[in-house]
């Protein structure tokens, strides 16, 4: 099987270049990047083919490709893709607006490839037991939900508007709110949202606070913010409270760590012993492509979660602060 990877802008494209190493079905790797200088230096640290144009990196016959670039780039790269008829993984968001993750899927399908998106939290085995017991309807029906995925400013093009589409809300939110549609299957219906920057001379917002209404009766209410500073022991969190009538659920599903306080260091480390997240996300990818079937996250699931993005910015661009109802 024959894997590509278009850039490394975005830091999730190591982990999943490691976990494609690591799974024996892959025999061949190589990658696009429009990085010159980062181009060099992943082709010498991992020992992979670097190609020039995504044209010449398609020219090797992949089986499927990884998209991992700037958000704001996804919709060109893709589209770029889609005539070569493979299987198309996409980093979240799926595109900075609903616009532009519809032409994506558009252009797959009139292509025949197939299009996923990276939503690796539907991967950890504390939040498919979540969905698990909410089917089974062990706390009855849902009447609010609240949760967080707060994580450290990223720096870089995240913090460059016409790059990211945005700063933490765009971040962060999306992953929240896939896991909320995947394991209620509702939709996403009005948006109250508060945004604002801690950080002197950002020009994205990193703290931002929804209130998302859904069709299903319930609302959720997401703390989605770059509020954790550099001396963070990880990246941040994927937390839920989920309410019903019968009871409730609360899962912190980073929390599988050992924590280690040393002399040696100059703050707290988490060592993780959980679940690999990004692995079951790759290996899933693959299994896929050998098996000749969509990706089982398609894009038009990240579609939902950009939804609220799109519903989110315009509230807060919105002169009145009206929200939009879909």
């Amino acid at each position: 099987m024959k894997i590509g990877i278009v850039s490394f802008a975005h830091p999730h494209a190591y982990s999943y270049l490691n976990k494609l190493i690591n799974n024996q079905r892959v025999d061949w790797l190589g990658f696009f990047d429009d990085d010159q200088a980062r181009a060099k230096e992943v082709a010498a640290k991992y020992q992979i083919n670097s190609y020039a144009s995504i044209k010449e990196l398609m020219e090797q016959k992949l089986d499927g490709v990884i998209v991992a670039s700037e958000n704001a780039k996804h919709r060109e790269q893709v589209c770029l893709l889609a005539p070569y008829r493979l299987s198309i993984l996409c980093e979240k968001p799926l595109a900075t607006n609903c616009a532009d993750g519809l032409a994506m899927i558009k252009a797959c399908q009139e292509h025949g490839s197939t299009l996923g998106i990276c939503y690796p939290v539907r991967y950890l085995s504390s939040i498919r037991e979540m969905k698990n017991k909410i089917k089974e309807g062990v706390i009855g029906r849902i009447e609010h939900i609240t949760a967080s995925n707060h994580g450290s400013y990223p720096g870089g093009w995240f913090a460059q508007p016409d790059l990211s589409g945005g700063g933490a809300l765009i971040d962060h939110t999306v992953h929240v709110c896939d896991i909320v549609y995947w394991m209620t299957g509702a939709r996403p219906t009005k948006v109250i949202a508060m945004a604002n920057t801690m950080r002197a001379g950002l020009k994205v917002e990193d703290l931002a606070l929804l209130n998302v209404e859904w069709n299903q009766g319930f609302d959720l209410t997401l703390d989605s913010s770059w509020s954790r500073n550099e001396h963070y022991p990880i990246w941040g969190d994927v937390k839920f409270k989920i309410y019903g009538n019968l009871g409730m659920i609360e899962v912190d599903s980073m929390n599988q760590v050992i924590e280690i306080y040393s002399n040696k260091k100059d703050k707290p480390l988490w060592s993780y012993w959980g679940d690999d997240m990004d692995q079951g996300l790759i290996d899933s990818f693959v299994d896929s492509i050998e098996k000749g079937v969509p990706f089982p996250v398609p894009a038009e699931d990240g579609l939902v979660s950009l939804k609220v993005v799109d519903m989110a910015y315009h509230f807060l661009r919105s002169e009145d602060n009206r929200a939009i109802e879909y």
